[in-house]
């Protein structure tokens, strides 16, 4: 995304999702491309969604990762999470554990004989 991570930025362009998402679309029909398989992460992800619902992209597939989808970044919100980052730190190994199990225990396979 222009401007944004380790592209280079000047003092005076625009950076907002309305710029990205509004780029995204410019790429998409520059590249000719009918009903992508897009994966949106962070700042990109909130692009993708507003690409989809105020520019009206057609996605054949949107994966989203840990998605920015709660704006302002300064609202009220955020700055609850930010004030709770020591408890969400103090949580982590526990989910971390949770997340990382599978979804379901696999159970022996019995096999019945017919009579």
């Amino acid at each position: 995304m222009l401007g944004t991570g380790l592209s280079k930025k000047s003092q005076d362009q625009n950076v907002t999702v309305s710029v990205q998402s509004d780029l995204l679309k410019a790429l998409i029909g520059h590249w000719c491309v009918e009903r992508p398989q897009v994966i949106g992460h962070d700042f990109g992800g909130l692009c993708a969604l507003r690409g989809h619902f105020v520019n009206g992209i057609a996605y054949s597939k949107l994966h989203l990762v840990n998605a920015v989808a709660v704006l302002p970044s300064d609202s009220p919100f955020y700055t609850h999470v930010a004030n709770m980052s020591p408890l969400l730190l103090a949580c982590q190994p526990m989910t971390t554990k949770r997340f990382s199990e599978p979804a379901f225990k696999p159970r022996p396979i019995i096999h019945c004989a017919k009579r």
